[in-house]
């Protein structure tokens, strides 16, 4: 197993993959209003309280976007979006972790496509991002969930230790 992570990137084309999100779920836009219990949810998957103060810090600052991925009324999933002024979109502080945090892939694709489509509104020129979990054939639902929202990997940064 390579450590590390694949950086990834897709352009501004619209999505073309027509999948619908599942009944009951919604993707929400994080709000003064609920980005405590965000927060929570992230502090509490990472065991990190001491970074909730940061975390809430973000919301509603400038370039950045945080949403949440909601089953019915609970937060499953979270991720965030930062669009530099010149139209880059950076992917991050994500919640359960693909690969590591779980097996399941598919609730980070269904917020995944959300994203997109609100970076494409807010005026994303291009999208970067990271599978956690790099595989060297690029065989599992990371790499094609991504793959099915456009974007292709870009280059492995490997963690080295002494």
């Amino acid at each position: 197993m390579v450590s590390g992570w694949d950086r990834i990137y897709r352009g501004n084309e619209p999505l073309t993959d027509k999948t619908e999100m599942p009944a009951g779920m919604r993707v929400e836009k994080v709000s003064r209003v609920t980005m405590e219990e965000w927060a929570t949810f992230l502090v509490t998957r990472y065991n990190l309280p001491p970074t909730k103060p940061l975390l809430l810090s973000l919301v509603e600052r400038h370039g950045w976007h945080h949403y949440a991925l909601r089953d019915d009324a609970k937060i499953v999933a979270a991720r965030s979006m930062y669009i530099h002024q010149d139209g880059m979109a950076w992917w991050g502080i994500e919640a359960p972790v693909p690969g590591f945090m779980t097996q399941d892939f598919s609730l980070d694709f269904h917020l995944c496509r959300e994203i997109i489509k609100d970076g494409l509104r807010l005026g994303a020129k291009c999208f970067v991002a990271d599978i956690e979990k790099p595989d060297a054939e690029m065989n599992h639902d990371g790499y094609h969930n991504f793959g099915a929202m456009g974007f292709k990997r870009v280059y492995l940064c490997s963690n080295y230790s002494y």
